[in-house]
């Protein structure tokens, strides 16, 4: 919303001032020629005043709102157009920090010829759902890589287990997809019920409770939201998949679709 009152305000000076120019515009080719004479020198027009001018602006609002509008909306996707090729710029330069593997948790064939960068939040109704998804790709199809991005933005319960989950794969990377999938199915995340998940897959929570809070786990994650705002994701769950970003919940038929279409070259 803020967006749009900045804009509205731009288009209405740009309104505002293009009347002005006309108003003078039109003042100065209708003034008559100067008399030679002082005594047949003719009266200046009148010039008009701000209140007038204002309430043209005002009449041609109220009577043209469709102009308006119509700017708004070309402004708009002008800025999302911007906004796509600078992130599909950032993408191709930041591809081998995006889809590494080497210091990054990941899941399924390691040479796969479709990769899934996933941005999840752990904490995040949709994340879940999102993972349940890339699951069922995982199992359904041996072609595929998923790279996870623990990505919190819903306080520091999303922030501690994040790092946690970066803990975990430091430390047991074999280890990581079973406790992200335990972690991620957690109706309400809590220290007890974290503990309890780490415990089951047969790891030390006072040895990870130590890691969480290393300068490594504590630059990974940095790392991390510095290239989500670098592609300007704002929300989660947010994939990136051979190279072209998908923001929001894919459910397994369009991560299906995704994954045919590009096999197919379309």
């Amino acid at each position: 919303m803020p967006i749009i009152k900045n804009n509205l305000w731009k288009i209405v000076f740009v309104f505002f001032v293009a009347i002005i120019a006309l108003l003078g515009y039109k003042a100065n080719r209708h003034r008559p020629v100067v008399a030679a004479t002082v005594e047949h020198s003719a009266p200046p027009e009148h010039a008009a005043s701000r209140e007038e001018i204002e309430v043209i602006v005002k009449d041609f609002i109220l009577n043209n709102p469709d102009i308006l509008i119509k700017s708004i909306e070309l402004m708009q996707q002008r800025k999302v157009k911007e906004m796509e090729e600078e992130v599909h710029k950032v993408i191709q330069e930041k591809k081998s920090e995006i889809e590494d593997i080497t210091n990054a948790p990941y899941a399924g064939n390691k040479n796969g010829d479709v990769t899934i960068v996933a941005f999840m939040d752990p904490n995040c109704a949709y994340c879940k759902k999102f993972n349940d998804s890339l699951n069922q790709l995982l199992a359904s199809d041996v072609g595929v890589k998923v790279i996870y991005k623990p990505f919190p933005i819903l306080g520091e319960a999303s922030e501690y287990t994040s790092r946690l989950l970066l803990a975990v794969y430091k430390t047991s990377p074999e280890k990581f997809k079973a406790v992200q999938d335990d972690v991620t199915s957690l109706p309400a995340i809590t220290k007890e019920a974290l503990k309890s998940v780490i415990e089951k897959n047969g790891l030390d929570m006072s040895n990870l409770e130590i890691e969480v809070d290393k300068p490594e786990i504590k630059e990974m994650q940095v790392k991390i939201l510095m290239l989500s705002r670098d592609l300007h994701i704002q929300g989660a769950p947010a994939s990136i998949i051979n190279g072209t970003i998908y923001p929001g919940l894919l459910d397994i038929n369009k991560l299906k679709e995704i994954v045919t279409q590009l096999r197919s070259g379309k």
